[in-house]
């Protein structure tokens, strides 16, 4: 008896053998560029987002796609504001807890709150196009990172002051992403996938002070309306892996920071499938076909045969080719099984400035795209709030993964992971978005050192 595309992912998602690796493309807002449209139109339409579901499930012929993936739907809910783009989802730009609302105020979104009308009438249209075959996942904001949408950077220093608060704020949350999950699994979606990035930010003691009982209690939530529950992170998050694996979901997806076989052994041993990590820009929207295949069989020979389940890193850039999805499907199912030779290089070279001799000192933000990227965005905003402390002695620039130059900065200045700050060309905080007096301290040094202050 043949096996759909939705149970062979299911199987996988159980740790069951399978006769091949299953394939989900994140497909957000690169759903709209499938279609013609920008990432604000397709975003506010529940006809435009099953539309471009539909066309990337039969396109990239996937097991399983997200029906949305817009981690402010339930921010916007609550009150915080958003700035739209073109080709990435809204940003959070204002956090009703750090302007007076109080936590009492705020109501757990019902089916009319927000756009969680147009996402579940969007659940609804695309079952009805996909069928049965193909799985739909349901994608709710985390815990902590709806928590950070409400309250803002101040989260990080409470978390140390007022731990207490903090705590009411993540089981609030957690109520939130629990009645979210319920409306999505009622709408048509049999998987949920928990996605909280903003917890590769923080230590192992601060996520099992305030993540892990939220994210245990949404996990169980879900296992008793028998409906998979995964974990979703991206970022330098190796710290917290076993962590995560330890809140009970079916699945955790990582990132490219993240090694896969190391990826493998965590969850082997703590029981649970796992996912990822074709990186996004190098290879998905700058490679070659080959560069995507590559990629993919690299993937798949890390993953291994059972409880692995193939994906980006993260949420697909809009501006992806299509034809680099189509081929990584070529490799999934099997149709492209040899080894791909690599092609030319295509490396672009740069020239570090002499940051010695600059008169003033220099602060890199190397990010995917601060609009698109909660870790980013909000190391972003650290890096915004202290500057105007130092005028003129302090220049900044947000240095986004999207173009070959970047990408050959990054190797220059010596990052490894996004986002990270390098300040006068050294490394300063990778993947660890730092407390403000921290930040100010490592620019007060540099300033000192050039006898600017």
């Amino acid at each position: 008896m043949a096996v759909s595309p939705r149970e062979l992912l299911h199987a996988a998602l159980h740790r069951q053998p399978t006769a091949r690796t299953p394939w989900v493309p994140y497909v957000g807002c690169h759903g709209g560029r499938l279609i013609g449209r920008s990432a604000e139109e397709y975003l506010r339409s529940a006809e435009l987002i099953a539309y471009g579901v539909a066309t990337a499930a039969q396109r990239y012929r996937a097991d399983g796609v997200p029906v949305v993936f817009d981690l402010q739907i339930e921010a916007e809910a609550l009150g915080c504001e958003l700035a739209w783009s073109e080709e990435n989802p809204p940003a959070v730009i204002s956090h009703p807890l750090a302007r007076g609302t109080q936590l009492a105020d705020l109501a757990v979104p019902t089916a009319e709150s927000g756009r969680l009308p147009i996402v579940l009438d969007a659940i609804r249209q695309a079952r009805r196009q996909v069928g049965d075959e193909v799985s739909l996942f349901g994608l709710i904001t985390g815990p902590f990172t709806l928590a950070l949408h409400l309250l803002g950077p101040d989260i990080f220093m409470q978390m140390f002051d007022q731990p207490e608060q903090i705590q009411a704020l993540m089981q609030f949350t957690q109520e939130v992403g629990r009645a979210v999950a319920a409306l999505y699994i009622e709408a048509g979606c049999d998987v949920i996938a928990v996605v909280d990035p903003m917890t590769s930010q923080i230590s192992p003691g601060h996520f099992e002070e305030f993540v892990t009982a939220p994210a245990r209690a949404i996990f169980a939530d879900l296992r008793q309306r028998g409906v998979p529950g995964c974990f979703f992170v991206c970022g330098d998050a190796q710290r917290n892996l076993g962590k995560m694996a330890e809140c009970g979901p079916e699945a955790v997806f990582v990132d490219e920071q993240i090694d896969l076989v190391a990826m493998g052994e965590i969850a082997r041993q703590h029981n649970v499938a796992f996912g990822g990590n074709i990186p996004l820009t190098t290879v998905m929207l700058f490679g070659s076909q080959d560069d995507n295949r590559r990629a993919a069989r690299a993937c798949l020979d890390q993953g291994g045969a059972t409880g692995f389940i193939l994906a980006p890193g993260c949420d697909i850039p809009y501006a992806v080719p299509p034809e680099n999805l189509a081929a990584i499907a070529e490799v999934v199912h099997g149709e492209h099984s040899g080894v791909v030779a690599a092609g030319a290089s295509t490396a672009v070279e740069v020239e570090l400035p002499d940051y010695a001799t600059l008169g003033h000192v220099q602060v890199d933000i190397f990010t995917l795209d601060s609009a698109a990227c909660a870790p980013c965005q909000y190391m972003v905003a650290a890096v915004e709030k202290i500057l105007p402390e130092f005028a003129d002695k302090v220049q900044w620039n947000e240095l986004k993964l999207k173009s070959p130059e970047t990408v050959a900065l990054m190797g220059a200045v010596g990052v490894t992971s996004i986002p990270s700050i390098a300040i006068d060309g050294e490394v300063a905080f990778s993947s660890l978005i730092p407390e403000l007096r921290v930040l100010r301290d490592a620019v007060r040094d540099k300033l000192s050192a050039k006898s600017l202050i």
